[in-house]
């Protein structure tokens, strides 16, 4: 079985260009506001700010958990890379761009280089 990451929301978002998904001076970290309901199969995200609700599986509840401090595109595809056996470079970086297009700017923060919320 593959580790694609499945995450659905609930809400209509702009997704992030290709562009601002490879600048490396960008850093992603959750969003403290969002509250993450666990499940047996994953966990329903929800933002009380903008009342949005999403649901991650296992895989993504994992890159949750990873991105309570600020990461990298780079350093998500290479956790991914460690942590799950069989995942291809082109899987993990596919998985990452889809599962940072999904949930930034709700969800996911943003973070220029200095670690300041862009």
């Amino acid at each position: 079985m593959g580790t694609t990451i499945i995450t659905k929301t609930f809400a209509s978002r702009n997704h992030l260009s290709q562009k601002n998904f490879i600048n490396q001076d960008k850093r992603y970290q959750v969003n403290p506001v969002v509250s993450c309901g666990e499940e047996e199969d994953g966990a329903v995200l929800y933002n009380p700010d903008t009342d949005n609700t999403s649901v991650v599986n296992l895989s993504g509840l994992n890159l949750w958990a990873f991105l309570q401090t600020p990461h990298s595109t780079n350093e998500i595809v290479d956790y991914l890379l460690q942590n799950y056996s069989g995942v291809s470079v082109k899987q993990a970086t596919e998985d990452t761009k889809l599962f940072v297009e999904t949930l930034a700017p709700d969800f996911l923060l943003e973070l220029n280089d200095d670690n300041q919320s862009a």
